[in-house]
């Protein structure tokens, strides 16, 4: 596969306080024909200690199924790949939030994001599917899948050489198999 492309971002800044970018990508493979790819980045800064980010956009990846998953070929099945693969699509958007308050002499960073994703066109790795537990087949996505993300952190130095880093996060991941 090749992939010829052109990229164009343009970057809005009506104050010091907002930043707004929206991009806009034009491809075409090979293998997949012509896509557009839509992007939209927003960052705020209402005070000093806090920035608000928000993101929107469409993604495609060409996969391998093979090469990204070689360990899987160590378990012994029968593997089956699909006709014609799709390339994989997805809407992505999320949110964030940085807040970096003075604590002490020194700055703590805490950070908290949530990310959605949702996937039109994905490859499956079907290990438990209708062909048996003998059988790994990679297939192309027939139904849903989406994907939740949320996490939070926070990181202070204590001293210098010493950083401390804390983080939750928690993973809602859905996908249809076999209808």
């Amino acid at each position: 596969e090749t992939t010829a492309g052109v990229y164009a971002q343009y970057t809005y800044k009506p104050s010091e306080l907002l930043t707004v970018m929206p991009g806009l990508r034009c491809d075409h493979s090979s293998r997949y024909g012509s896509f557009i790819t839509p992007r939209l980045h927003i960052k705020y800064t209402p005070w000093k200690v806090l920035t608000l980010r928000a993101s929107a956009g469409k993604g495609y990846r060409t996969p391998h199924a093979l090469a990204e998953n070689i360990n899987l070929l160590a378990c012994g099945r029968k593997v089956e790949i699909e006709d014609k693969l799709q390339q994989e699509e997805a809407w992505n958007m999320g949110v964030s939030a940085g807040f970096t308050p003075q604590v002490g002499s020194r700055t703590l960073e805490v950070n908290i994001e949530y990310y959605y994703t949702d996937f039109i066109h994905q490859l499956l790795i079907n290990v438990d599917g209708a062909k048996g537990a003998h059988t790994l087949m990679f297939q192309n996505l027939q139904g849903k899948s989406y994907s939740h993300t949320l996490q939070l952190d926070a990181t202070y130095l204590f001293f210098e050489g010493f950083t401390a880093t804390g983080a939750f996060r928690l993973n809602d991941v859905k996908c249809t198999y076999d209808g």
